[in-house]
């Protein structure tokens, strides 16, 4: 790809963001597209190319596809999610411009990895909930714990209130 294609996808996206983002972002990316529309000469009509290509996108789980599923919704007017399956492997793509591409690929990036996040809190919450502790293990208290960890406890104790607890029953009598 050469230096002025590269230069469109970057002021696509930037211009994407002036129209969609929030009011300081779309002020902000305005300005610097304007600027960096002028000290390249690039028009109007090349930075809006509005030519669709398939986007192939690796998902790992239904998890994902879920999160995929709805920044399309919400975000891309509801662009459908293809899928393709082989003898090995499933893929999905989508058809989008490329200013589209590089808005949703660093959208999906960014709401998976919050996802990973809060599904590490929630699994800490499950556990604390269902008390499944091992025994005789040493009690940690909050005071000794740095403030990430200190906040992270406190978020997943703060989940465990909603989480209903698992009731095991007994399997041999005694």
């Amino acid at each position: 790809m050469d230096k002025k294609e590269e230069l469109l996808k970057k002021l696509s996206s930037l211009k994407e963001l002036s129209e969609r983002g929030s009011p300081g972002e779309k002020e902000n990316a305005e300005k610097l597209l304007k600027k960096l529309i002028k000290k390249y000469g690039i028009s109007e009509e090349e930075l809006q190319n509005e030519e669709m290509k398939d986007v192939v996108i690796t998902l790992k789980n239904e998890a994902e596809k879920r999160i995929c599923i709805q920044i399309l919704y919400a975000y891309f007017d509801s662009i459908p999610l293809y899928k393709c399956t082989s003898r090995c492997r499933t893929q999905y793509f989508v058809e989008m411009t490329v200013a589209q591409e590089i808005e949703f690929k660093y959208m999906l990036s960014v709401y998976l990895k919050a996802f990973y996040e809060e599904q590490d809190i929630f699994i800490d919450a499950f556990i604390q909930k269902n008390k499944i502790f091992p025994v005789n293990v040493e009690v940690r208290y909050i005071e000794d714990m740095t403030p990430e960890e200190r906040e992270k406890c406190l978020r997943s104790s703060f989940m465990a209130e909603g989480i209903e607890m698992t009731r095991i029953r007994k399997a041999i009598g005694e």
